[in-house]
């Protein structure tokens, strides 16, 4: 006998409705009750396996997103800090070469504006210029 057709038994107790379901089923599939049983028990297990490797993908995709989203949360916390030194040190530079306080606000200004033109509308309220 072929080893991919052999069958073995199994017995079940099942509730009253259940077993109607099961025979509704094999009546309209035009199978024995036995074949739909075995039908949907197989597709029960697969079901099941297909749920336990859609859980390891989403635990996977998960632990990518974290460690992405620090990397990305890491790089932005050092730009702001960069950003922040360069906001303090170039009016000073400014200054220190001999500029007015009223001409490097507005060198600053005018940086700002253009720098927020170029990436749109301002999504955070405006940060003291460096400039007391």
């Amino acid at each position: 006998m072929d080893r991919s057709r052999r069958r073995v038994q199994v017995a079940a107790y099942v509730p009253p409705e259940v077993l109607a379901t099961l025979d509704e089923l094999a009546k309209r599939q035009r199978i024995s009750r036995s074949a739909a049983a075995s039908v949907l028990l197989a597709e029960a297990l697969r079901a099941d396996l297909e749920h336990q490797h859609a859980s390891l993908i989403e635990a996977t995709i998960e632990r990518v997103l974290i460690q992405q989203l620090g990397r990305l949360q890491e790089t932005s916390t050092r730009t702001a800090v960069d950003a922040q030194i360069a906001c303090q040190l170039v009016p000073q530079v400014l200054m220190r070469q001999g500029m007015g306080r009223d001409q490097v606000r507005g060198i600053v200004r005018t940086a700002r504006k253009d720098a927020w033109q170029s990436l749109g509308e301002p999504a955070l309220p405006e940060i003291d210029e460096g400039v007391a």
